[in-house]
């Protein structure tokens, strides 16, 4: 297995290096903290190119990773890329750049040293035609992207494998590129900007990947947001949810939401309004322990979140949101409860077998 460093890596990142040998294509050698960051341990190096030059001696490649670190790329981002691609290194980079970064990015780093966007996508001859997924598919929506993590898409995975299933997992985010068992689902190709040509392309991939991988369950995660908050927070209207609940129509459909001062019968609500934009029953409700950031959203003119106090969180759970339908997922115990939902009832109307 090929060996790597992660940058910048913060504490949301902890699950992945507990477990990375279950997770990631990869073996995490050591990870780097953006220098605001001053965490220690085993793993963690500082954010210093002499320490990182070490490191990276010892690797095969430099994973530059999304977070909400304010890194400037020319000063935080750019030094370090230079310097693992003159150590003969890799770069996976699957952070979000602008034109001018992703410009820079390819200046740097020969072609066959940069994995970066890489997709199959492309190299399919699409034709006018979309195919039945004879395979159960599991899918992960949600009402922000702030919320729709890929950690969830993994974890979930994980534990489906723990009862004996093989799962291929999707995802629009690009960091799924970094993860066994893991296809990219590039929402924008460059000279392709029809939405139904792309729609294509998504089914006939997953036709060819369920294929040639013969699953017994695929799970799909759409990054990009549901929700519309009001006319300044937009982020897609759903409309990538939408597209890929036609072309890979889900059997089970798990909902993340925001934190917020409801009861179970407000959760209940949002049925209604999800089945009108993916046009599916939600079957499980995962309450993140995330909530809506009012004062930065109105500063930035976008969704932003903060985190919610882990024992109020956990006390709101337990007290008034516990249903089978609705829950959490933060530990291996919820994502292993949850495993034993979908397969309960994949198994009443699907043939699922176990590996």
């Amino acid at each position: 297995m090929k060996r790597c460093i992660i940058y910048p890596w913060n504490r949301e990142q902890k699950w992945m290096i507990e477990k990375c040998e279950n997770y990631c294509k990869y073996e995490i050698k050591s990870v780097i903290p953006f220098k605001n960051h001053s965490e220690k341990n085993g793993k963690v190096i500082r954010d210093d190119l002499f320490e990182i030059e070490k490191e990276l001696k010892e690797v095969d490649i430099l994973w530059i990773v999304q977070t909400d670190d304010l890194l400037v790329f020319s000063d935080d981002i750019l030094p370090k890329i230079e310097l693992a691609v003159l150590l003969g290194k890799k770069v996976l980079y699957t952070r979000n750049v602008n034109k001018k970064e992703e410009k820079l990015l390819k200046n740097s780093v020969p072609r066959e040293q940069l994995i970066f966007r890489e997709n199959q996508i492309e190299y399919i001859n699409i034709n006018n035609t979309i195919s039945n997924i004879d395979t159960p598919i599991v899918m992960i929506a949600g009402m922000t992207k702030k919320i729709n993590k890929v950690e969830y898409l993994i974890r979930l995975e994980n534990a489906l494998h723990q009862q004996g299933y093989k799962v291929i997992v999707f995802s629009d985010n690009k960091e799924i590129m970094g993860y066994k068992y893991g296809y990219w689902l590039p929402t924008e190709i460059e000279g392709k900007c029809n939405q139904s040509w792309m729609m294509k392309a998504f089914n006939q991939y997953i036709k060819r990947i369920e294929l040639q991988k013969n699953p017994d369950i695929i799970l799909v995660g759409i990054e990009a947001g549901t929700a519309t908050f009001n006319n300044r927070y937009v982020e897609d209207f759903g409309v990538t949810a939408y597209s890929v609940a036609r072309i890979a129509r889900p059997d089970y459909l798990i909902f993340n939401i925001l934190f917020g001062d409801y009861k179970k019968e407000d959760v209940y609500c949002l049925d209604n309004d999800i089945q009108k934009i993916i046009g599916e029953k939600i079957d499980f409700y995962n309450i993140t322990n995330e909530t809506i950031d009012v004062i930065e959203s109105e500063n930035k003119n976008r969704v932003e979140t903060m985190c919610v106090n882990d024992v109020f969180f956990q006390n709101k759970m337990d007290k008034e949101l516990q249903a089978k339908d609705i829950g959490k997922l933060k530990e291996e115990k919820d994502y292993m409860r949850l495993a034993n939902q979908i397969i309960d009832k994949l198994s009443g109307y699907a043939i699922v077998q176990g590996i």
